[in-house]
């Protein structure tokens, strides 16, 4: 951190940058932006916003939107299959069932995990593998009521 010539720290003030940014969606046919920092929903359906300046990129946020309607925010939602003895799971079959939005399907990776988008509110995460029982888990925030980030841990006990 700067010092000025007393030896006090000096403090830069943030700048809105959001002008300067190259704001992009991930479905162009679903939402754009024709001014920067804006989105035009064109369509109903699913889209990922990111925000670029200079070589700095943003973390993409995901967004469902109706014309007409207010976006609304998403989370990513990641399932962990693990044995007893914290040894990851591949290929479990995991299926969500959230209060509200669809549910989903997926299977692990080798490194025993999938990846959803969801909304923030109450998900149901059932794991199935032959040679385990089922396993049931519910989504939670491991960060704080605010977070884009969700996590289920599934632990797959054999049969």
């Amino acid at each position: 951190m700067p010092r000025n010539p007393g030896g006090d720290r000096i403090l830069r003030r943030a700048t809105d940058v959001t002008a300067d940014a190259t704001w992009t969606t991930s479905n162009a046919s679903v939402g754009a932006f024709s001014v920067p920092g804006y989105m035009t929903t064109l369509a109903t359906g699913e889209v990922e916003v990111t925000a670029t300046l200079g070589y700095l990129k943003s973390s993409s946020v995901d967004f469902t939107v109706t014309p007409g309607g207010t976006p609304e925010q998403m989370a990513k939602l990641s399932v962990i299959a693990t044995t007893t003895d914290d040894k990851r799971v591949p290929d479990v079959s995991v299926e969500i069932a959230p209060d509200k939005g669809l549910h989903q399907i997926c299977h692990t990776n080798q490194a025993g995990s999938c990846v959803f988008w969801v909304f923030r509110t109450a998900i149901q995460v059932t794991g199935t593998k032959a040679g385990y029982q089922p396993a049931l888990a519910m989504a939670t925030n491991e960060f704080n009521g605010d977070s884009l980030y969700l996590i289920a841990t599934l632990t797959m006990r054999p049969q």
